[in-house]
């Protein structure tokens, strides 16, 4: 299935810039809160880890809470799709697909990513995360192996801030 049609079956714009931007090379999604930059985003890795076995997404949120939100969303989008049978093992920090792919989560901690090797991760509201500079020296070697993407989410709040 094409992205621009799992999009459609999820009830997404597939015209949306954040359509676009979430398959650039370096994503950076910014904008408003509320305005789809997280359900573009999961959209992304869920189309990513059902095509691709073996796939490993990790995701940093500020808090515990949002990263099991973000589980829950996806669990919510695969069964709107009549997906949910691709799920193999799910709990409120990651969720594993029949093919072998996994999501995991992680809350801000020194060397958060350090020995992970991931295909993408997801670092969601950055400008809400202290010593955030560190951090991104772990996602670096993190993504370095698999030649993995970084994609960011940020609302307006912190583009004014940053």
């Amino acid at each position: 299935m094409k992205f621009k049609t799992f999009l459609v079956n999820l009830g997404l714009d597939p015209k949306h810039r954040y359509a676009r931007e979430v398959r650039t090379e370096s994503p950076e999604l910014a904008g408003a809160r509320q305005d789809g930059k997280s359900s573009y985003s999961r959209a992304y890795v869920v189309w990513k880890m059902i095509h691709n076995p073996n796939y490993s997404v990790g995701l940093l949120s500020p808090n515990r809470r949002m990263n099991t939100d973000f589980i829950q969303k996806i669990v919510q989008m695969l069964e709107k799709l009549n997906l949910e049978g691709m799920i193999k093992k799910v709990n409120k920090t990651s969720i594993e697909f029949q093919n072998n792919s996994r999501l995991y989560s992680e809350i801000p901690s020194k060397f958060v990513f350090k020995g992970r090797t991931s295909n993408i991760i997801l670092l969601d509201e950055p400008g809400y995360i202290s010593d955030i500079d560190n951090i991104y020296k772990d996602i670096i070697p993190a993504l370095a192996t698999t030649g993995g993407t970084l994609i960011i989410t940020k609302d307006s709040k912190e583009l004014i801030a940053n």
